[in-house]
């Protein structure tokens, strides 16, 4: 269920290690070309999120914070939106990226997923942005 919910999964390790799990054909593997994790994101942002949620993006990737901010949520995850760019359309759609920190034999990791949004929760996840 998980490989057809999500577009996207990928496993951050605290030491800096990024590990691409499930990715759809619309992207590129880009963490095959980086050895820490700060640069693969750097070079998603660049590549598929919005100019204007590129800022927004880097922080909520920021692995220092994510347990804070889902303990905050009274969560298990920290989920956001950003809009992607669809290569095959060159148009921005609605992605939502769910950040799941967890710990595994003393160190820690966060669990990515990112996963297209249907019409129903674009309209609602849209309120606000430009068009």
């Amino acid at each position: 269920h998980m490989l057809q919910m999500y577009t996207r999964l990928d496993v951050f390790c605290e030491d800096g290690r990024a590990e691409n799990l499930v990715i759809d054909a619309s992207q590129q593997r880009i963490m095959d070309r980086y050895q820490t994790n700060v640069g693969s994101l750097q070079e998603y942002a660049t590549m598929y999120i919005a100019p204007e949620d590129r800022k927004n993006f880097l922080a909520f990737y920021d692995f220092q914070t994510v347990e804070e901010r889902s303990l905050r949520a009274r969560s298990d995850h920290t989920t956001a939106v950003f809009r992607v760019l669809d290569e095959a359309t060159g148009a921005y759609g609605c992605q939502m990226f769910t950040l799941i920190p967890f710990r595994l034999e003393s160190k820690r990791y966060v669990l990515s997923c990112v996963r297209r949004i249907d019409n129903l929760d674009r309209e609602r996840s849209t309120e606000g942005f430009e068009k």
